[in-house]
């Protein structure tokens, strides 16, 4: 039985890697506040992925499943599209030692986004997070956040773009599902408090629902599948879609395949990347591209456990 059964995934690998080469670029996800480069390399998928201090931005009930000391430096850099560059730089810390009653996490990220109107928005968010299980293999977490956006200056061709600091406050719901140690499902609300009148349409954070999956094939492939739906600002309820897939090298390297269509906000992206997965040290390089415009992102960081 033990062949056959190697046989039937190992086919069934093979078959999903082909349908994402061929049909990654457009399969799709709206992405989150901040994605480290585990989850960009692998389309924007990482609901259901237990990265640590980089799964903090998409779902707290990752938090459950740590069980030590995890210090993470998170940098990303490029233009998302023809005249908007974005620069962000993001620190996490978080402690989840088994002698704690709540595991938790603190979240810093700060960026810079140059918009095609000349305008610069600075934006600095802090975010706590906690998490635990509930019942067997049910774990859900909570994280309040709280974004400042300042805006150089006001732009006459953009009538939103009044210049200003503006403070928002909100949160996500998680809930992490492991039946087996192999498959985990994932289900985020992010953003649930409504968005303040005061703050522009445009620079409000919108309420957004999905939904994750991973799933370990064998020793040496790993498939992670999340859906996204924007509740606000969607004319025709559009989801958006992450697929990725890793390979592993040897014990210690990693290679990440995926892709990521957001029909929310007309585009598509092939993502790449690898990692170095140490029992301590843990290394991330990450590379997204926007297909038909050609503009890419970069990404690195840096996790260390104690």
């Amino acid at each position: 039985m033990g062949q056959p059964l190697q046989f039937l995934q190992l086919s069934l690998s093979f078959i999903l890697v082909s349908a994402c080469l061929a049909l990654g670029p457009y399969l799709p996800a709206q992405a989150q506040v901040f994605a480290g480069s585990t989850a960009a390399a692998l389309g924007g998928a990482g609901r259901a992925g237990a990265e640590g201090t980089e799964s903090l931005f998409f779902n707290p009930a990752v938090l459950a499943h740590m069980s030590r000391v995890e210090v993470g430096v998170f940098g990303l850099s490029g233009d998302w599209a023809a005249g908007e560059s974005h620069k962000s730089l993001a620190f996490s810390v978080l402690d989840a030692n088994p002698e704690l009653p709540l595991p938790g996490a603190l979240s810093y990220l700060k960026r810079r986004r140059d918009l095609p109107s000349g305008a610069e928005l600075e934006e600095e968010l802090w975010q706590v997070s906690v998490g635990q299980f509930v019942w067997p293999h049910w774990a859900v977490g909570l994280s309040v956040l709280r974004l400042q956006q300042d805006l150089s200056s006001a732009v006459e061709s953009l009538p939103w773009a009044d210049a200003g600091r503006k403070v928002q406050w909100n949160g996500a719901l998680g809930v992490l599902y492991t039946p087996q140690s192999h498959l985990g499902v994932a289900w985020t609300f992010h953003n649930f408090i409504p968005a303040s009148s005061r703050v522009t349409e445009e620079l409000r954070l919108l309420p957004k629902m999905g939904l994750g999956g991973k799933y370990l094939m064998t020793d040496f492939l790993r498939l992670r599948l999340d859906l996204e739906k924007l509740l606000e600002q969607n004319p025709g309820g559009k989801v958006d879609v992450a697929m990725g897939l890793e390979s592993l090298v040897g014990e210690f390297v990693a290679l990440r395949l995926g892709s990521r269509w957001e029909p929310s906000q007309g585009r598509e992206f092939f993502t790449a990347g690898l990692g170095f997965m140490g029992p301590r040290f843990l290394l991330n390089y990450s590379y997204q591209n926007r297909l038909r415009s050609g503009d890419t992102v970069h990404g690195v960081d840096l996790r260390l456990a104690f």
